[in-house]
């Protein structure tokens, strides 16, 4: 699922300084512009998807379930996978969604956060190739 950022001085004003957590991390793509006026915002295996075309989003709704779609080999966990672009929604113009996005670090989690990855941990997920479209429903 792909979102149109509608105001892109709220994502711009939402930067903020970010160390790396991993060797692996990076800061943008090539051609990423900080200073654009369009901005996607790109979610991926999703299991459930709860918004649909022309819905008005606002910080903290919820607009999908994590799942394990569009993974035939890999991971069987349900997981995110969220991406910033600027312009185009290609590989050139992607930032690392850190630097943007705060989240809950392991130390930060609750003892019910916990259980939750424990019990998500515990079910055997398959391969779910498209998402659900409860809005459809």
């Amino acid at each position: 699922m792909t979102l149109k950022v509608k105001n892109p001085q709220e994502l711009r004003n939402r930067k903020r300084e970010y160390t790396k957590a991993f060797s692996t991390d990076l800061d943008k793509k090539s051609s990423f512009d900080e200073n654009s006026d369009v901005f996607y915002l790109r979610y991926a295996h999703l299991e459930d998807i709860l918004v649909k075309k022309g819905d008005n989003i606002k910080v903290g709704d919820v607009i999908g379930k994590s799942g394990v779609s569009g993974i035939a080999l890999g991971t069987h966990d349900p997981h995110l996978h969220f991406n910033i672009y600027s312009t185009k929604k290609q590989e050139n113009y992607l930032v690392n969604p850190a630097y943007y996005v705060n989240w809950k670090e392991l130390e930060d989690l609750t003892e019910s956060d916990k259980k939750i990855q424990l019990d998500r941990k515990n079910k055997k997920y398959k391969h779910n190739p498209v998402p659900k479209l409860s809005i459809l429903n």
